[in-house]
């Protein structure tokens, strides 16, 4: 939504190719469409092999793009090859992480990465990794473009003491957070497994 606003304001008219195995939520349509987007949705193939791409294709050539920002390493072959016959628009990939796909699909993520105009990495941290990992990868394409976060005025926050007493922890407990989604690759798990011993070791920890 964030970035579908962005762009409006520099002139880009967005428009989102999903996919129907995951809908996108109703309150979500309503921000996008009155961000000045399109959501387009497009039957999917039985495979990602299969009529998917060509599917993708046929919408892509409709319409024309300047610009295409994909966030799946997994399509940046099927891109970088089918752009050149809709325009050549500049392929960005949004890189949220380090999922990269390994085996013969790997490889051919590998050529296209080569050939995107630009890496868009959520963090100092993934550039970093892609500086490591993939020093074939011409660095002055690596950006830094962090998520856009809406941070509200300070006097809108509760004070510490109130927000522990709406919650109803103890004014003296010692909390600890983590910030991030419930997926494996957070690494909550090990948050998890460590509680026993920080109790232990703190027992008025929450």
């Amino acid at each position: 939504i964030d970035l579908t606003t962005g762009l409006g304001l520099q002139g880009y008219r967005a428009v989102l190719l999903a996919h129907p195995h995951k809908p996108v939520p109703a309150g979500v349509r309503e921000q996008l469409e009155g961000a000045g987007a399109r959501l387009q949705t497009f039957p999917p193939g039985r495979t990602d092999f299969g009529r998917t791409p060509l599917r993708l294709g046929a919408a892509l050539r409709a319409l024309r793009p300047d610009v295409l920002i994909e966030y799946s390493a997994d399509a940046l072959p099927f891109l970088n090859w089918g752009r050149k016959s809709v325009g050549n628009p500049r392929l960005i990939f949004a890189n949220r992480n380090f999922c990269v796909p390994s085996g013969p699909l790997g490889s051919l993520v590998a050529r296209a990465l080569q050939r995107v105009d630009a890496i868009a990495c959520v963090s100092a941290a993934v550039a970093s990794y892609w500086t490591l990992a993939a020093p074939y990868l011409d660095q002055s394409r690596l950006w830094v473009t962090y998520n856009g976060v809406r941070v509200p005025p300070a006097e809108a926050y509760p004070t510490p003491a109130a927000a522990r007493a709406a919650l109803g922890l103890p004014a003296e407990a010692r909390i600890l957070g983590t910030v991030g989604r419930m997926v494996r690759g957070k690494g909550q798990e090990f948050l998890i497994r460590a509680l026993p011993d920080i109790v232990a070791g703190v027992p008025e920890a929450l």
